[in-house]
């Protein structure tokens, strides 16, 4: 019988680990603010906590935190007194960034209260124009884009928000020019569009006053803590996922129509790409530029019934965020890693020990 038990039991581990071979990652449905249809993760900090938006089936857009266990007890973020907002990013200390339509119904870069109670905060009150907050470090430095006027009529410009006054970063040859993300080290990326098709990728150095280099073509939209920078550059004006390297040649790390939208610090990037015969799918990136990339609806439980758009966020623990489709209704995620099958062969070597120590005790 000791025998027999114990057959059975490193069976049942062989199956799972063969049956489960390819999963890698558990998924979470998000949901959405009750009475809403669809949303979406925007970003995910290192506690796990997730901000985005959420829509209802009036078009009426909504910034909020997602209850990360699944259960939909996610917190409507509100607005700055309009009908529209929606959170872009969050810091390790629950700090909220995005932006959030006003009285006068313009979208103004918003700090947001984490609590859903309305005490949001406008960054960008003396400004005229609309404006946007795209990221937040753990330092509280915010950046994303103003309004100003040019000639007349307004356009954007990146920016550096302070609290009550929006700083332009300058670059203004271009259409129009955007502050994407700033890291811990306060490095900051962005871009600047030359037209309708071309754009110059932008360093904002903190060492020169946030003096900017343009460092490539293309549109960087992450920098990790290590510097290291991801987006997409165009070939023809098709754009393709790329790791930008200001000091020789970019990698490109996806085929055409791919965006890498995030790099963690452990250099783990993710995105999306279109493919023939399956449409837009998020995308695990390899760094190298060896193509060895992993559609994530691949690594994902298929009896689950997702189909993975967009991966827009990846933190330091490999957790990762986006929105895809379930059950014909587009809704935010959340990726966790499985645990590893060596873990899970020590489990099982545990709970034999386990059970044999017991019937020694027994006997």
């Amino acid at each position: 019988m000791k025998r027999t038990l114990l057959f059975c039991i490193v069976l049942i581990i062989s199956v799972t680990i063969s049956t489960y071979a390819d999963v890698l990652y558990d998924i979470i449905d998000l949901g959405v603010i009750a009475g809403d249809t669809r949303s979406g993760a925007n970003a995910i900090n290192d506690n796990g906590q997730i901000v985005g938006w959420s829509i209802n089936s009036s078009g009426k857009i909504r910034a909020v935190l997602f209850d990360s266990t699944g259960n939909s007890n996610n917190t409507d973020l509100g607005t700055l007194g309009g009908d529209r907002s929606s959170a872009y990013d969050i810091n390790n200390y629950g700090d909220i960034v995005g932006y959030a339509e006003d009285s006068s119904d313009l979208n103004k870069a918003t700090y947001f209260d984490i609590s859903g109670g309305g005490s949001n905060h406008n960054l960008d009150p003396l400004n005229p124009y609309e404006s946007y907050a795209r990221s937040v470090n753990n330092n509280l430095e915010i950046v994303g884009a103003v309004g100003v006027d040019e000639g007349g009529y307004p356009t954007g410009r990146a920016a550096y928000f302070d609290g009550s006054v929006a700083h332009d970063l300058g670059a203004s040859w271009g259409v129009q020019s955007y502050a994407y993300c700033i890291n811990d080290n306060s490095e900051i990326v962005g871009s600047v569009a030359l037209n309708l098709i071309a754009s110059d990728a932008l360093y904002f150095d903190p060492a020169l006053g946030w003096d900017y280099a343009i460092i490539s073509e293309g549109v960087p939209l992450s920098i990790n803590n290590n510097g290291q920078m991801v987006g997409h550059s165009a070939f023809e004006a098709i754009p393709s996922a790329t790791l930008f390297n200001p000091g020789g040649d970019n990698i490109i790390i996806g085929d055409y129509d791919s965006y890498a939208y995030s790099i963690n610090d452990n250099s783990k990037i993710v995105g999306s790409g279109w493919f023939a015969g399956l449409g837009e799918r998020a995308i695990l990136f390899d760094p190298t530029g060896n193509k060895n990339n992993i559609i994530l609806n691949n690594v994902i439980d298929p009896a689950c019934g997702w189909t993975l758009l967009k991966a827009y966020d990846i933190n330091n623990n490999g957790w990762i965020v986006g929105d895809g489709e379930i059950n014909g209704e587009d809704h935010a995620y959340l990726l966790m890693p499985v645990p590893e099958p060596g873990t899970l062969v020590l489990l099982g070597l545990g709970m034999m020990m386990l059970r044999k120590n017991k019937k020694s005790l027994n006997h």
